[in-house]
């Protein structure tokens, strides 16, 4: 199984962070903020600094 390299860039002003989601496919903005819920709601996850980027990788878009 290959690793997933489609690069889909949202971002959130209010807490000033970039989420580079990486996904199989280019992901609607909907999909990129369910992939960046989902990061929220792990347990034990880094605290996110200010001004930046945070790669997420996903599996969305794998069986499409």
């Amino acid at each position: 199984m290959e690793n997933p390299i489609i690069k889909n860039i949202i971002s959130d002003e209010t807490a000033d962070i970039t989420y580079n989601v990486i996904a199989y496919k280019k992901l609607s903005r909907s999909e990129m903020a369910e992939a960046v819920q989902y990061f929220h709601s792990q347990k034990n996850k880094p605290k996110l600094k200010k001004g930046i980027t945070k790669p997420i990788v996903t599996t969305m878009g794998f069986d499409s």
